[in-house]
């Protein structure tokens, strides 16, 4: 069974409420996880229900193989939820901001009115957010800047481009090139983590590629190391935990940089 809907597991500030209230043409439903989740007592107490996340997934089921599916399905981005996504064999898009961004999404939160308990949870484990995301492998990710919303033009995108997601890696990646590709950069981690790259692929695909897991599951050739020009793109903490790997040249730029990450 075949579903039209695109699902959609945002992580916080990634602009899915905003979305939904404002893109008119398109049928969107955020599936929240709460009601699933939690059992509430009539005194308020509440505990976690034991069928979840299978109950939550089960839904999501209903709502996607349904007579009228909707566009855009937004799912829970908690890692049980993911999981679960996964082991069910479900496509799914993964939405998180890149590592550097950690500052600016903190102020996001802070000015969009989250809680104080909220902000600082994210703050403190925000690398192991981030790293749980980078280390998936069954949903295609996207990595978004301090300045990326989730808009109509993404989600148009999206759609169109679903039909792909069965193709083999070639035809995706093909279709993912600098000039047609909307501004977010989408890559399929299943193939940064298999594939080598040279230092001409890095330069052609600059624009769109997921920097953080380059350096996190690829040897980033040494001539784009010691290139000041990706100098903002590498991600130093990553390359600073495997760092006996190159040179003593492009090992001693990566201490340097690498060594506050």
């Amino acid at each position: 069974m075949t579903s039209t809907s695109i699902i959609i597991s945002a992580f916080p500030g990634m602009g899915k409420t905003y979305s939904k209230k404002n893109i008119t043409t398109l049928n969107i439903i955020d599936h929240e996880s709460t009601p699933f989740k939690w059992i509430v007592s009539n005194n308020g107490d509440r505990t976690v229900n034991p069928e979840f996340p299978k109950n939550y997934i089960d839904a999501l089921k209903e709502i996607i193989y349904s007579e009228e599916s909707p566009d855009v399905v937004y799912v829970s981005s908690h890692s049980e939820v993911r999981d679960a996504l996964n082991k069910e064999g479900i496509d799914y898009y993964l939405i998180s901001p890149y590592y550097r961004c950690k500052e600016s999404m903190i102020q996001r939160y802070k000015e969009r009115g989250n809680s104080k308990k909220f902000c600082d949870q994210l703050s403190i484990n925000w690398n192991k957010y981030i790293d749980s995301i980078n280390n998936e492998t069954h949903p295609i990710l996207i990595k978004f800047d301090d300045y990326n919303f989730i808009d109509v033009i993404l989600l148009n995108d999206l759609l169109s481009r679903s039909r792909d997601m069965h193709e083999n890696t070639n035809n995706f990646i093909k279709k993912a090139n600098v000039d047609n590709l909307y501004p977010q950069q989408i890559f399929w981690s299943i193939v940064a983590k298999k594939k080598k790259f040279n230092a001409a692929d890095i330069r052609l695909c600059s624009k769109w590629i997921d920097w953080d897991i380059l350096c996190k599951f690829n040897k980033v050739p040494e001539e784009i190391i010691l290139s000041s020009v990706y100098n903002n793109l590498i991600n130093w903490r990553y390359l600073y935990k495997n760092a006996k790997k190159y040179s003593i040249k492009a090992r001693k730029k990566i201490m340097e940089l690498g060594a506050d990450g």
